[in-house]
């Protein structure tokens, strides 16, 4: 009985034994990589804009704003950024490569690494301009993305080949710059900003809201004598509250005019 259960059918031993010896032979990254395929290659990706870049507003993007590098699967279009700087479809979009490269205006030559397992060729790779302002002037910041615009495509080159040149991407405005033309989709199950209180005083008044959202960032319009609804200048915009019941507060300059407020994402166009 121990006999037969001890026993090894010769072709299985033998398959055994030539998997131990490759293993051996090559090395275990060698065998993996005969199991799953070949080793990601390594591509260079260089890009840069002509410039002048601009944000929505029509003024010139601040030295530090952020440009990124998004890959689109075959068949598949970029499709945006989230106000919370993430990706709207990120199951057919990888972020390559986001950082505060502009200066004097433009993005400069701007080199990334990366392989064909995460860009692969088939695909297609995007220049994207982006808007961070922060409400204190600061640009570049992690989880905020008001608006964005596609500066042009980029191609990779296996490493080592001199053949990328400098990449200036062509802009989507006749001179060759790139001006923000697409404002950022909110994230999903956004609630509805519901004012809880206003408290006018010294000529200002503080509006108090609740059903924010941490991933938004909100702003003040009003209404005075029955006109058109027009956005506060006052008080830039701030983000929600970390949870929707939480109160948050924005202000607002107010004279005998201001009569109805309302708390609005701030429309960049």
């Amino acid at each position: 009985m121990m006999r037969d259960f001890l026993r090894i059918p010769s072709e299985s031993l033998f398959i055994a034994i030539y998997g131990c010896l490759l293993m051996g032979f090559l090395g275990l990254p060698a065998f993996c990589q005969e199991l799953t395929g070949r080793t990601p290659r390594d591509l260079i990706v260089t890009f840069a804009t002509q410039g002048i870049d601009r944000y929505a507003d029509e003024k010139p993007v601040c030295d530090g704003e952020k440009y990124a590098l998004v890959y689109a699967k075959k068949k598949s279009l970029f499709a945006g950024f989230m106000t919370n700087g993430q990706l709207v479809d990120p199951t057919n979009n990888v972020l390559v490569y986001c950082e505060g490269r502009a200066k004097d205006g433009q993005c400069p030559q701007t080199q990334v690494v990366t392989n064909d397992s995460e860009a692969d060729p088939s695909g297609t790779l995007y220049v994207v301009l982006l808007d961070t302002r922060a409400p204190d002037g600061s640009v570049g910041g992690d989880n905020l993305v008001l608006g964005y615009a596609i500066a042009g495509q980029a191609k990779s080159f296996p490493s080592g080949n001199l053949g990328s040149g400098n990449g200036i991407v062509p802009g989507n405005r006749p001179d060759g710059s790139t001006q923000i033309d697409e404002k950022s989709q909110l994230p999903p199950n956004i609630l509805t900003p519901i004012i809880t209180a206003i408290h006018v005083a010294d000529g200002v008044a503080h509006i108090y809201f609740k059903n924010s959202s941490a991933d938004v960032y909100y702003a003040l319009s009003q209404k005075k004598n029955g006109k058109d609804w027009i956005n506060s200048s006052f008080n830039t915009y701030r983000k929600g509250g970390s949870k929707p019941q939480d109160e948050v507060s924005l202000s607002v300059l107010a004279d005998e005019d201001s009569k109805i407020f309302k708390v609005i994402v701030p429309n960049l166009k």
